[in-house]
């Protein structure tokens, strides 16, 4: 029985490392195994989970989520100081250039948030073009905006037959013709945030039986060793 208690502890707990792996990037972090991201005071669902859908039916499908502000959304790029930024507002464009390797705050973000939008249409190499966009705003005066963050490129243009270099960019600007009722489009998700959630995640439940299970086997093996 204790070698069996063992074996169940050791396999869940191998499980739960499998499952789970940190994206961590300054005050930010992501367990893989969830669909959201965290600071110290605010989760923000992974912008892929939404991609398609109305603001409406975002809402609708997340309860106790609320769309992001222009505030919310300005201190998580202030955050990532892309481009060297740390002051956005509506309106802000930055980029770097193409360097091969990994795009320090870009990729972490995109890690992060989830790819909405890659680039299938030619034959890509070295880096290829990822981005996280995401519809933010006021719903109460139609007020929206859009946040966009990609990786650079480095690809071969198929349909013209050259190479094309792309930096990484990020940007926040008006969202033309969104309002809540309408579609963002299949590569954009709806950006929603939350208070930081204090319930124990399913990969920390299963880590905590699992401990469970270990401390039990533990103890019996202590009391068998006396008798």
């Amino acid at each position: 029985m204790l070698k069996k208690l063992v074996a169940v502890c050791t396999l869940l707990l191998a499980s739960n490392a499998a499952q789970a792996a940190l994206i961590e990037y300054n005050g930010y972090s992501r367990d893989t195994a969830n669909n959201y991201v965290s600071s110290g005071t605010m989760d923000w669902l992974a912008w892929d989970q939404t991609t398609g859908m109305t603001i409406e039916a975002a809402l609708n499908a997340n309860a106790g989520w609320s769309l992001a502000t222009e505030s919310d959304v300005s201190t998580l790029f202030s955050s990532f100081a892309f481009g060297g930024t740390n002051s956005w507002a509506t309106g802000t464009n930055v980029s770097t250039p193409w360097a091969a390797g990994y795009d320090t705050g870009y990729e972490h973000f995109v890690d992060m948030f989830g790819t909405t939008l890659f680039n299938i249409e030619s034959n890509t190499y070295l880096d290829p073009s990822k981005s996280s966009n995401a519809i933010f705003g006021s719903v109460a005066d139609n007020n929206l905006f859009s946040a966009n963050v990609g990786t650079d490129s480095k690809f071969w243009y198929t349909r013209r037959s050259y190479e094309v270099t792309w930096g990484a960019g990020a940007n926040l600007n008006n969202c033309v013709n969104c309002s809540p009722a309408t579609y963002s489009n299949g590569n954009q998700g709806i950006a929603l945030v939350r208070n930081n959630a204090t319930e124990v995640s399913e990969p920390a439940t299963i880590a905590i039986f699992a401990l469970s299970l270990c401390g039990l086997a533990a103890r019996r093996k202590k009391f068998k060793g006396k008798n």
